[in-house]
């Protein structure tokens, strides 16, 4: 073995606190990772933006700009022909036939008596809104193609479809529930749909906590006779299925779905809708 060996003095004091020190750095940089790792679990990733075109984002210019186009589609008037083509050349893009494709039969007229969106689906800049209608007697369904631009402007860039009505199962059974076993809150419940339903306001607010918003059914009807009371959700909403009479003599079987709340007694929260205007539970 060539060369030789120097000895360096160096302070006891200063090794005793490399020692201390260096596994107490790693236990630090240990530390910051695994925090770092915890945050990336905890803290959800960004949710990517929705796209423009999704049908969650459809507005309700374009539902009612497809709900127009289809009145003015499926009608026709025999003695005036060209209105209707008139009417029409406000919603198509230029290079689409003027009467949107569909020439009404000749000396013959038809109304629409309604129409309202039932569903939207998303294609890119355009989405397909489709209608169902009441034109002639029957019901129409009608897929109309609505395409928005930069600034805003809708038009119908294609002709539309007959389709078929939305898919419908009748073969399930009703909802089973628990009855309401609690006298104080049966008689709560029948009570305040009683007054509901007669328009009984002030009656009405004595089971109803402060922050209730209520608004009263236009028609009044009488309380016949409470079929039962159920949980809708256990201790949450209580549903009352009744028997009503119009002053008509019409005869009503209505449900109600009762949100309750137990305070020193039980008290009415909402009764089935949420009526203000942005909505709510």
């Amino acid at each position: 073995m060539s060369g030789s060996i120097r000895a360096q003095p160096r302070s006891l004091r200063g090794l005793r606190l490399r020692a201390r020190t260096g596994p107490a750095l790693l236990g630090i940089a240990v530390g910051l990772v695994a925090l770092a790792a915890l945050r990336a679990v905890v803290e959800p990733a960004p949710a990517a933006p929705p796209r423009q075109g999704s049908a969650s984002r459809v507005s309700l210019r374009v539902a009612a700009f497809a709900e127009s186009f289809a009145r003015v589609y499926l009608s026709w008037d025999a003695d005036r022909p060209e209105q209707r083509e008139r009417l029409l050349s406000a919603y198509l893009v230029g290079d689409l036939d003027p009467d949107a494709g569909l020439a009404p039969p000749v000396g013959q007229e038809r109304a629409v008596g309604w129409t309202t969106a039932v569903s939207v689906g998303a294609r890119g800049e355009r989405t397909n809104v489709t209608v169902a209608a009441e034109a002639g007697g029957g019901l129409v369904y009608l897929s109309v193609p609505v395409r928005q631009d930069g600034r805003g402007s809708l038009s119908v860039p294609a002709y539309p479809a007959l389709v078929g009505p939305t898919v419908m199962d009748t073969g399930g059974s009703g909802v089973v529930e628990r009855e309401v076993d609690d006298s104080r809150l049966r008689a709560v419940c029948e009570r305040a749909v009683g007054n509901y339903l007669a328009g009984e306001q002030r009656n009405l607010a004595a089971d109803l906590t402060p922050a209730a918003v209520v608004s009263l059914p236009s028609q009044q009807l009488r309380l016949r006779s409470v079929d039962s009371v159920t949980w809708a959700q256990a201790g949450r909403w209580a549903a009352v299925q009744v028997q009503a009479e119009g002053r008509d003599r019409s005869s009503w079987t209505l449900r109600y779905e009762l949100r309750v709340e137990r305070r020193e007694r039980w008290y009415v929260r909402a009764i089935q809708t949420d009526p203000r205007a942005k909505g709510g539970a």
